[in-house]
C-alpha cells in the first residue's frame, strides 16, 4: 500500500488539502493511486509529540508493514530534521519508499543514507 502524509496548521484546512492533491499527483504521475483510507494527516503546531496522531498512526501501520511507501509534499511537512531522522531511519529499515513531492526527492527504500534527488 502506499500512503500520503500531510501537516498543516490549525484551520489551515485549504493547505492540507492542497498538500494532499500535489501527493496524489506526485503519486499518479508514477502510475500509483493512493487510496483515501491511506491518507494520514496532522492539524496543528509544530510540535512533534503527542499532538502528531497521524504520523503516529502513519508509523505504526509502517511497523505493521501495510505501507511501501509514503508521499509527502516537502520534508518540512515530516517535521524539523532533528525529530523526524529516528522516524525516517525506522522506516527505512522497514524498506518503506519516501517521495517528497515538492522538492522533488525520491529515496528508494532508503537504500542508503544518501538521498538521491529525482524528479517524482
Amino acid at each position: 500500500m502506499n500512503a500520503i502524509y500531510a501537516r498543516a496548521q490549525d484551520g489551515e484546512t485549504q493547505d492540507l488539502k492542497d498538500q494532499i492533491a500535489r501527493c496524489q499527483a506526485g503519486a499518479e504521475s508514477q502510475g500509483v493511486h493512493v487510496n483515501a483510507a491511506d491518507i494520514y494527516t496532522d492539524a496543528g503546531g509544530w510540535d512533534f509529540g503527542a499532538r502528531r496522531i497521524g504520523l503516529r498512526t502513519l508509523t505504526e501501520s509502517i511497523e505493521k508493514g501495510s505501507i511501501s511507501a509514503v508521499y509527502v509534499d516537502t520534508l518540512g511537512r515530516l517535521g524539523r530534521s532533528g525529530d523526524i531522522i529516528p522516524v525516517i531511519e525506522r522506516w527505512r529499515r522497514k524498506g518503506v519508499a519516501l517521495f517528497v513531492v515538492s522538492d522533488r526527492i525520491r529515496n528508494t527504500a532508503f537504500s542508503s543514507r544518501r538521498v538521491h534527488a529525482k524528479h517524482v
